[in-house]
């Protein structure tokens, strides 16, 4: 075979192998032992509060500010235009794709028919006046979280690491260090939209709370509060002390005791942000899945001490109460009583159970084939018709290998978490199983991709 596919190729397999051995210690760690594995949800939670607002932040900063220039940035503002461009992409695929699908899988046929009923009455109106958690994702609201949940992808945990084992087949020893500026620049759109939109529409699907008291000026408080979030912060303080040529000489290229002690400390500890974040990704998956067993054992048990006789409601058998925090279904009328249990038996694998195969091919499809390809394509028409080093797209192989990495990424993982932290577990639990989907079906596209954008771009 031609070396000059055969090293892109081998490149590409090599970095993505490193992701999945890498992540595999993640998630061994997170399942082993059974009763007390080695990074157990508490020490998860605490070591992820860290790696956000220490380890992430100081990468971030470090990053940016000792290799950015003002000569530079008139080159590297494309990643921001690219990372804007790349939201409405997926969310325009992701959208279409679900209202193809929609009447061909389950979530879809069961959203449409909740959706029939209600208009006519009769039980599916008596059980949403007293919607939960557990009955709304019943009634297929995870279908209508999915455009949202596939628009936003993991935008700094995979590529980080994935970047760190591509540059080790080259030898500059600038790569990686530029390839992190690059990726932090990039995530400045990201998560301007994530928090700005993703937050506050996932929150709304929590029916269970209630805003009546919450004014305009408190909502645009707590909005504020969560763009505002470390890594942000870092990010733009990074772009100043990088424009500010006097600054980064003193933090990173001069004899000065106290300025370089703090820019090399900052580099230090934002060091093992890479491996801390991919290990706890990979323990959260494994939380997860143990989760999901155990909720499974739980419904196969109620179902065997009522004697497989009755269809449990979410309530009865505790995944409605657990998930949405709140008690049994209420609002059933004598008549709808026996069709509302028919609707929760239906959907039960909807509420606290696992999304069905054909919503799982759709997240992947769109996510790792249809978007990246898109992106691909765009890039090329660009690369054509505006030149090979247009105003848009700069002639800087890592910088185009970046922007396709980034469309091919999977989907972020920190929706998982926020449907979690506003009290959506079922949501959560259903979209974490798409995303371990994702990130083993990734191994396969990444490394397609990775070859593509090394060969086509000559990275």
């Amino acid at each position: 075979m031609d070396s000059s596919i055969l090293l892109p190729l081998r490149s590409s397999f090599k970095a993505n192998f490193q992701v999945m051995c890498l992540f595999l210690v993640g998630f061994i760690c997170g399942f082993f032992p059974r009763k007390k594995p080695l990074i157990n949800r508490a020490f998860s939670q605490q070591l992820s509060s860290l790696a956000l607002k220490v380890f992430l932040p100081c990468l971030s900063f470090a990053s940016i500010s000792s290799r950015l220039r003002i000569e530079d940035f008139g080159r590297l503002w494309p990643l921001l235009m690219w990372s804007a461009l790349q939201t409405l992409i997926s969310f325009s695929i992701g959208s279409a794709l679900l209202a193809m699908t929609g009447p061909f899988i389950p979530e879809g046929r069961q959203a449409a028919a909740s959706k029939k009923k209600g208009r006519g009455g009769g039980a599916v109106s008596d059980l949403s006046s007293g919607q939960t958690g557990a009955s709304a994702a019943a009634m297929g609201g995870l279908l209508a979280l999915m455009p949202i949940a596939l628009t936003w992808q993991n935008q700094a945990n995979f590529p980080l690491v994935v970047m760190e084992a591509m540059c080790e087949q080259h030898k500059s020893s600038d790569c990686l260090a530029d390839a992190v500026m690059m990726i932090f620049m990039h995530s400045f759109p990201w998560a301007l939209g994530f928090w700005g939109i993703a937050y506050p529409f996932y929150q709304s699907k929590d029916t269970s709370r209630g805003r009546e008291g919450t004014s305009t000026s408190e909502r645009m408080k707590k909005l504020v509060m969560d763009v505002a979030n470390p890594a942000i912060i870092a990010t733009l303080a990074g772009l100043a002390v990088g424009l500010i040529s006097p600054l980064r000489v003193a933090l990173y290229e001069s004899d000065n005791l106290i300025m370089s002690c703090i820019g090399n400390t900052m580099k230090l500890v934002g060091t093992p942000t890479i491996s801390v974040n991919t290990l706890l990704l990979a323990a959260s998956f494994a939380h997860m899945l143990d989760e999901f067993l155990l909720s499974k054992k739980e419904k196969e048990a109620d179902k065997d001490t009522e004697g497989g006789g009755k269809a449990l409601l979410p309530s009865e058998s505790g995944s409605g109460s657990a998930g949405a925090g709140g008690g049994p279904i209420q609002g059933y009328g004598a008549v709808g009583q026996q069709q509302g249990q028919a609707v929760a038996s239906e959907s039960s694998s909807q509420s606290g159970g696992k999304p069905s195969a054909g919503l799982i091919v759709t997240a992947c499809l769109s996510k790792l084939v249809l978007v990246p390809l898109a992106g691909m394509c765009l890039m090329m028409a660009v690369m054509r018709y505006l030149g090979d080093d247009s105003a848009l797209l700069p002639k800087n192989s890592l910088l185009r290998f970046i922007i396709l990495l980034e469309f091919s990424s999977p989907t972020a993982l920190s929706s998982v978490l926020i449907l979690q932290q506003i009290g959506l577990p079922d949501y959560a639990q259903q979209l974490s199983l798409i995303c371990l989907f994702q990130h083993c079906v990734c191994f396969f596209t990444g490394t397609l991709w990775c070859f593509a954008g090394a060969a086509v771009f000559d990275f």
